[in-house]
Order: structure tokens, then C-alpha cells, then sequence
């Protein structure tokens, strides 16, 4: 009897358990840069999505921008799509000269000027998720006037953002003329996600780039 008693106790153990599976199952965002998030996915709004780590279900909310994510699969198996913006073809940086400010000839001095005009370049959708973040930091420093067509600039920037394992962001900057002749490029440098950045590395890694190098060497 204590057997048998014992065997339908393990059953009943084991059954609870498998009730409770699909409430403690896992949602999986995937990343624009191949990323993957083990998560519990709270809140998906116009703009942002709200998760909460997976292994740590009563820890913070995590805010990671829609545009960053490809898709989520949801525990119960069903998953969101979202559509990811191809790069403008207006910002491909010509191979042959230019009609515009950035004329042959010009020196380094003269383009990098306090006062010349700046087309920012974004050359893939991962560096996209940041280039708001980026062309928000250049207009509050201030120095550059950024314009938004290529044939108006003195001088091109282009802004890249390197794919990092998990969450952190490293990204550097070229700078380049009209005839896409490099004129320099910065070191790379890096952020991570903290709740000192709001969880978003994106904003953190694009000032860092114009605080740490721009306002450096240009001033």
C-alpha cells in the first residue's frame, strides 16, 4: 500500500508540473543584429518593447526599441513579425564626384570648419537603430549644421554601429568628402545597456562617439 501510495503521489507531483509549464515558458525576441533574448515579454507598443529577463522574471523592465527587433515568438507558439526598413538609396555615398559643397580641393580644415554643413551616412540597418540618437547628439553639440541631402553637405559622416554579443554597442565614425575619399575615422568606442542609459545603448554609444571624439578633436 505505501507503494502504491507513494507511485500515485509521483504522478500527481509530476503532472503539477507540467500544468505549470506554459505559464513559466519563454517568449524569444530576436534582433536586428542576430541576437536572441530569452524573455518575458510584458508590453509591445508603437515604438518600444517591455520584457523582463527570462531567469529573473521579479527583477527591472527592460525597454528595447521595435526597430531593433525581427521577430518575437511568443510561449503559446505564435510570433510577431516586424518589417525592417531598407536603407534609403539617397543616402548611398556616390562612387563618382558630387554636385555640392564638398568640391575637389577643398582641405581637411575647411571642410571640418565650425559652420559646414554635414550629411550623416547610415550604411546598414543595424547602424540605423541608432542614427536618431546619433543626429540628435551632432545637432545639441552644436558645431556642424546637418543637412538632410548629400549634394548640400561640406563634409560626410558616416556613422557605424558594430554588432556585440548580447545587449552592448560599439560604433566609430568615417569621415569622407564628396568624392567618397576617407578623410579620417575615429577609434571604436563602446556602450553597454544600464539602467544609467535608460537600457538603451544606442543613445549611449552615439554620445559617446560625439562627446569622446567630435568634441575632442573638433573645437
Amino acid at each position: 500500500m505505501y507503494m502504491i501510495a507513494k507511485c500515485r503521489l509521483s504522478v500527481v507531483v509530476a503532472l503539477s508540473i507540467c500544468s505549470l509549464l506554459p505559464a513559466i515558458a519563454q517568449d524569444t525576441l530576436t534582433l536586428l543584429n542576430g541576437n536572441r533574448i530569452t524573455a518575458l515579454v510584458n508590453e509591445v507598443l508603437p515604438t518600444e518593447i517591455k520584457y523582463k529577463k527570462f531567469d529573473n522574471p521579479d527583477g527591472p523592465v527592460y525597454t528595447v526599441l521595435k526597430e531593433e527587433v525581427v521577430t518575437i515568438r511568443y510561449r503559446n507558439g505564435t510570433m510577431d513579425e516586424f518589417s525592417i526598413q531598407p536603407v534609403q538609396t539617397e543616402r548611398q555615398i556616390p562612387a563618382v564626384p558630387s554636385v555640392g559643397h564638398a568640391a575637389e580641393g577643398r582641405s581637411f580644415s575647411e571642410l571640418t570648419r565650425r559652420g559646414s554643413s554635414v550629411f550623416v551616412d547610415i550604411p546598414d540597418p543595424a547602424s540605423r537603430a541608432g542614427e536618431r540618437y546619433f543626429v540628435e547628439a551632432l545637432q545639441e553639440w552644436g558645431y556642424w549644421k546637418i543637412v538632410p541631402k548629400l549634394e548640400d553637405a561640406d563634409l560626410i559622416v558616416v556613422f557605424n554601429i558594430d554588432k556585440e554579443i548580447m545587449l552592448d554597442k560599439s560604433a566609430f565614425v568615417v569621415l569622407k568628402d564628396g568624392n567618397n575619399n576617407e578623410l579620417g575615422r575615429s577609434r571604436s568606442y563602446r556602450a553597454s545597456t544600464t539602467a544609467f542609459n535608460g537600457y538603451n545603448a544606442f543613445r549611449a554609444i552615439a554620445l559617446k562617439v560625439v562627446r569622446k571624439y567630435f568634441e575632442v578633436e573638433f573645437h
